[in-house]
């Protein structure tokens, strides 16, 4: 399985909409968000274990499918990036 970053930003007057949205409709989401709204940055984040991005996708609210961002991460893997560097250039 692969490990996803995901990021719900929203506005100050969003925020308790925003978080109530993952709460109510996405449960199984919300223990593993974490929000910096408390420090004035409207997002929340999150990192979860799926096969596929349409599978990350298909775990939030609908209607935060469009404001969230979904990114792929990997453990740092020095060897790997100096290698894939060495083929760009």
């Amino acid at each position: 399985m692969a490990h996803f970053l995901i990021e719900f930003p929203h506005t100050k007057d969003e925020c308790m909409g925003a978080k109530d949205q993952v709460n109510e409709l996405a449960p199984d989401l919300m223990p593993m968000m974490d929000w910096g709204c408390l420090e004035d940055q409207h997002s929340g984040w999150g990192i979860v274990e799926a096969d596929s991005m349409t599978e990350v996708r298909s775990m939030l609210p609908p209607d935060l499918h469009e404001r969230a961002s979904i990114t792929l991460i990997n453990e740092a893997d020095v060897g790997r990036i100096r290698e894939l560097k060495g083929k760009a250039a």
